[in-house]
């Protein structure tokens, strides 16, 4: 193959040579040896033609030049994808999203030094549900743990119907209370119903065997997985181990002697509705996720029949009044059901508005004054009417959109 392609360069050469004049420069009317034979001159082409019986270059001609074609344009991909608009959120939206905000910069100070975590994790605990209580543990450790002022020991205990005979005669405080209040459901989870439920177990800063420590924890049914479970189950151990911390202010209390003296001091909006508002932000990846666990939650209690107090919340005054009417566990039916969903909400809102120290000072002056109304007027400056009526716009939004 190389041979022919060398012939044939050699043989076209030889043309191009023979066709030259000999003489160099090219004369108009000189003799050429063959008709048809083309030389160049200072840019002309000429010809050898026949003129009578001689064969003489012609005058020449300029080469013929193509014009010269305009640049292709550069192509553009007609698939690029186009930037997707950011979200447009709603005041109320935008409220729980500052909340979120400001609850996640508090984790960033990372109090996890101040705790010892001390697991009690049964071995019917599924490994998926396992693996996120520890993880969701450590997480909660890193804010929970700036409330101490020393190191703590916190106990986390995880445990199924399965569990029953063990945990009558484990060691481990206040355990037959518990599994009292819990039974009717270990007797559903063994019947196959009621299974998407996470319930709440240990949840104090207690004195056991002489001695001050966290106890947290949660129960799961033997077969569950996070997809079986509700959705908003995810937050129920961060909610339990809150208790940990609001409890740690108030031990030793001599200043209630019931649950109802006890509620004046804490009331349910307070104790449940501000854990709920801390556990759906640590139990949430994204603000997206933050929206969506929400939104489902609310959505049920929009639709929770037994507690008439929802559907009551038409108006920003009528907020304020199931407020009030809430204040204690005694003071109304749906006091204490409620308080999960609206006073979640009501302290959503101060976070969002006054950051997330001034509900640090709440928890921190728990012992201050006769009431939550005293704690309130001397940690913010604010009265409880200001803070139903500041609130009652964002609860309000919460059950009258979507």
């Amino acid at each position: 193959m190389k041979r022919t392609v060398l012939v044939v360069i050699a043989a076209i050469s030889l043309s191009l040579i023979a066709a030259l004049p000999s003489n160099g420069a090219i004369k108009v009317g000189a003799v050429c040896k063959k008709a048809g034979l083309k030389s160049f001159d200072s840019g002309r082409q000429h010809t050898c033609i026949k003129q009578g019986k001689k064969f003489v270059w012609s005058k020449g001609v300029l080469p013929k030049v193509a014009p010269a074609k305009a640049p292709a344009p550069v192509a553009t991909p007609s698939t690029q994808p186009t930037p997707t608009p950011a979200p447009t959120y709603t005041k109320y939206e935008l409220t729980k999203l500052k909340a979120l905000e400001n609850i996640r910069l508090a984790t960033e100070i990372d109090g996890s030094k101040n705790v010892k975590l001390n697991y009690r994790v049964s071995s019917n605990v599924p490994q998926e549900l396992t693996d996120l209580y520890t993880a969701q543990v450590i997480k909660a450790s890193k804010l929970y743990g700036t409330f101490f002022k020393t190191p703590e020991t916190v106990h986390v205990y995880v445990y199924t119907e399965k569990d029953v005979d063990f945990l009558r005669t484990a060691p481990y405080p206040r355990v037959n209370e518990i599994l009292t209040d819990v039974n009717r459901w270990f007797v559903d989870w063994e019947k196959g119903s009621m299974q998407e439920h996470v319930l709440g177990g240990w949840a104090w800063y207690h004195e056991y065997a002489g001695k001050f420590e966290g106890h947290t924890g949660v129960f799961v049914y033997s077969k569950g997985t996070i997809a079986s479970q509700r959705k908003y189950a995810i937050q129920v151990m961060p909610h339990e181990y809150l208790h940990v911390i609001q409890d740690y202010f108030i031990k030793r209390s001599p200043k209630w002697t019931s649950m109802n003296s006890y509620d004046v001091l804490f009331p349910p909006i307070f104790r449940e509705g501000s854990a709920n508002t801390i556990s759906f932000a640590l139990a949430t990846e994204s603000p997206k996720a933050y929206l969506d666990l929400y939104a489902d939650f609310i959505r049920e209690k929009k639709s929770q029949s037994d507690v008439p107090l929802f559907a009551t919340l038409t108006s920003e005054a009528a907020v304020v009044s199931a407020l009030k009417n809430t204040r204690t566990r005694n003071s109304s039916p749906d006091a204490h059901e409620s308080s999960y969903s609206i006073g979640a909400l009501v302290f959503e809102w101060l976070i969002a508005e006054y950051g997330f120290d001034a509900y640090r000072k709440l928890i921190e002056n728990q012992q201050i004054g006769s009431s939550f109304a005293d704690n309130l007027k001397a940690s913010l400056g604010m009265t409880e009417e200001e803070l139903y009526n500041g609130a009652a716009q964002h609860v309000l939004a919460a059950f009258t959109t979507g």
